[in-house]
């Protein structure tokens, strides 16, 4: 029997034979619909069985695969200390426990600035190791920071940043791009701004991207990243703007939210995405009326339109009470100032019975509001006077094993 390996051949009929790429894609196939099914934990681990499987695994093709929808958020990490950030995890499934996150071989002072599809985009400043601060890219997934290169210093560009935004989209590559909005010279009006890009794909250093451009939006608001652009909104939804940092093509305004103009009549918003949806999500007044409305944007750039709306309780019911209770509360305190709820993330599920509000009620906890059914859980509770009134910004967690 002869069992000498496969070679390409003809046969009578001129079709050629199975060749041996073809038995290797096909075992390939085979590996990966064994590997979708493997926890994320052991799979990290798997990447270092060979430079093959740690291929096969980064693949956009295998995050695809195991991931035919979007890969919703598992919970949100909260700062909950101003002086010395550190940021506790706030799972959303309800029979979860919460933590610290932990940061390997972590910077002094260190700050998540905004999250995007399992990464994080973090800045640390310390006088005594650099005169300037750094950023870094973190995935608490696999525990791994990476720090950005300085940025480019040079004549025309202020020193000062005025934002810095993450692009990563793991269904299309294991690569991300961080964009960095800076001020010209000279300052004066119209104040003039230029896109930085780091990419790590090529490394390197940072390079202008487009021209310079002039917008009113605030950047240090942040960026939302959605459709391959990332996305700033300021001023109530008066000035916006959106980038695509695959081209050096000009920023685009967004069409203008159907809200109102008169700042009395909200009490705070939310601007973010989730699962390929970017949303905008107004707090109405008056307080103590448990009202939201959500706009969601169009994918062609169309137009906002909306989602839900939370409009028909006066008095909402919530583990902690009624939502006059929870306004009587804060009232008591000098910051009464303060919104009743405010809104940390929106979370889009596969079906609308799915999707939720997570919202923070100061002094008490946090519970997640689903739209369909008007219900609310509880997915943590205060338990000391640090996190009491000291959590602020939310930063959404996804797994990634890039």
């Amino acid at each position: 029997m002869n069992h000498k390996t496969k070679k390409f051949s003809k046969v009578a009929d001129g079709k050629t034979t199975e060749t041996s790429l073809q038995i290797v894609a096909s075992i390939d196939d085979l590996l990966m619909q064994i590997l979708k099914r493997v926890p994320i934990k052991p799979l990290i681990r798997f990447k270092l069985v060979s430079k093959h499987w740690n291929y096969l695994i980064s693949s956009p093709k295998f995050y695809r695969l195991r991931n035919p929808n979007p890969n919703p958020a598992a919970g949100l990490f909260f700062e909950c200390s101003t002086v010395n950030p550190r940021y506790k995890y706030v799972p959303f499934s309800l029979n979860k426990s919460t933590n610290i996150l932990p940061f390997i071989e972590e910077p002094s002072n260190i700050r998540i600035l905004e999250s995007c599809n399992g990464l994080l985009l973090c800045y640390s400043f310390d006088v005594a190791v650099d005169n300037d601060g750094r950023y870094f890219v973190y995935n608490p997934t696999v525990n791994k920071l990476l720090k950005l290169p300085k940025l480019y210093e040079g004549d025309g560009i202020l020193e000062r940043v005025l934002g810095m935004s993450l692009a990563f989209d793991p269904s299309k590559s294991p690569h991300y791009k961080v964009v960095c909005v800076r001020g010209l010279i000279p300052c004066f009006r119209p104040f003039k701004r230029q896109f930085e890009v780091y990419s790590s794909e090529t490394g390197g250093s940072w390079r202008k991207c487009g021209e310079p451009f002039v917008s009113k939006v605030n950047f240090q608001d942040g960026g939302v990243y959605w459709n391959g652009a990332i996305h700033w909104i300021s001023h109530r939804g008066k000035y916006s703007l959106y980038f695509n940092p695959e081209d050096d093509e000009m920023p685009q305004v967004m069409p203008k939210l159907p809200i109102s103009n008169d700042s009395s009549s909200t009490s705070g918003y939310y601007f973010g995405e989730s699962c390929g949806h970017l949303h905008y999500v107004e707090i109405l007044m008056p307080l103590p009326l448990f009202r939201f409305n959500v706009y969601e944007m169009r994918r062609d750039y169309s137009e906002w339109f909306v989602k839900y709306q939370i409009d028909d309780s006066p008095v909402v019911e919530t583990p902690f009470g009624t939502s006059q209770d929870d306004f009587d509360v804060i009232e008591s305190y000098w910051y009464y100032d303060l919104s009743v709820v405010s809104i940390t993330t929106l979370v889009r599920g596969e079906k609308d019975e799915n999707s939720f509000l997570v919202l923070l009620f100061p002094g008490k906890g946090i519970i997640r509001y689903n739209f369909v059914h008007m219900t609310c859980e509880t997915i943590y509770e205060f338990e000391n006077d640090e996190d009491r009134f000291a959590l602020k910004n939310a930063f959404q967690y996804i797994e990634s094993f890039f």
